[in-house]
């Protein structure tokens, strides 16, 4: 049951990501062009995560950058070689992090550290070092993260609030 639902769950994520990237072009002409391509990289960030996640738990998987035209299409899908996934979505973060605030002004948001923070995780998995280190340095240097300065205050109220929001990069 847990494998089913770990599978089923993060396609879930992948699905609903994908529909809102191809049906945004319809909310173009409402929304500013700031607004608008910060929720298609929040999608695509979204789309990495749940695909780190299935990579790390089963290799290589399906591969779907768009919704399924037909039932059908779901069923004749084959397994896509994680190398494939991983350098695509890499590509995808690196083209959208711009459109992303280190500090984003709502809570629960997607933010630049995220975005970096998945391309890092994908990175490992394809054992790209090299990347990983520019990825996370990258958000060492430039963001507002940080380490609680003393390991035994994390499990304290006053140690927590020393240093609150300053580990935690996304919560959902």
């Amino acid at each position: 049951g847990t494998v089913s639902e770990l599978w089923t769950g993060f396609f879930q994520v992948i699905q609903r990501a994908n529909n809102l990237l191809f049906y945004m072009t319809k909310a173009q002409s409402v929304m500013s062009s700031a607004d608008y391509n910060r929720v298609i990289a929040e999608a695509k960030v979204l789309r990495a995560m749940a695909y780190w996640h299935l990579i790390a738990y089963f290799g290589d998987v399906p591969f779907f950058t768009a919704p399924p035209a037909s039932q059908e299409e779901i069923y004749d899908f084959k397994r896509t070689d994680k190398k494939v996934i991983i350098n695509f979505l890499l590509n995808d973060l690196e083209t959208v992090v711009p459109n992303l605030n280190w500090d984003p002004a709502q809570p629960g948001r997607v933010s630049r550290g995220v975005a970096r923070g998945i391309a890092a995780r994908l990175a490992m998995l394809d054992k790209n070092y090299d990347e990983v280190i520019r990825l996370t340095n990258d958000v060492i240097n430039n963001s507002g993260y940080g380490l609680n300065p003393v390991y035994q205050n994390l499990f304290r109220k006053a140690g927590q609030a020393a240093n609150v929001n300053k580990e935690i990069m996304f919560f959902y």
